[in-house]
């Protein structure tokens, strides 16, 4: 139940931007899945979650943006966030410029916040990319 969300305060422009990239990546990716256990080609998910920061953050949102796609090797986790930067194992097979995600964080970050790359950690526990956003009331 998120009747109790505590409220954050963002810029919608910096919101939407950050939000629209990171489902845009989703979209983008996860179509690119490897084949399910019995051989046939894996349905793409992806799923939006909204819950109150748990600790050891202070009072706040956290919105995780989950998908089934390939996933972001472990290797790539801080290197995803850099202007430009591109994995090889997805540069030839799905287009985009590499901005994304940096731009996703510099927007977060102007609003006080974080964003991170979790492997199917989110609340759904999709085997792909997690995504989480963590929004503060008061920034850090």
């Amino acid at each position: 139940d998120n009747l109790d969300l505590p409220g954050v305060t963002v810029c919608q422009k910096h919101l939407k931007e950050a939000v629209s990239n990171l489902l845009d990546n989703a979209i983008k990716y996860a179509p690119c899945r490897r084949k399910g256990k019995v051989g046939r080609p894996r349905i793409p998910q992806i799923k939006v979650s909204l819950v109150s920061n748990e600790p050891p953050h202070s009072p706040g949102a956290t919105l995780y943006i989950e998908d089934n796609g390939p996933g972001i090797l472990t290797s790539e986790r801080d290197k995803v966030f850099e202007r430009g930067y591109r994995s090889e194992t997805v540069q030839d097979t799905v287009d985009g410029s590499g901005l994304g995600l940096a731009i996703a964080r510099e927007m977060i970050s102007r609003m006080g916040g974080r964003i991170d790359v979790l492997q199917g950690e989110g609340p759904s526990k999709l085997d792909g990319t997690t995504l989480r956003i963590i929004l503060f009331r008061d920034q850090e």
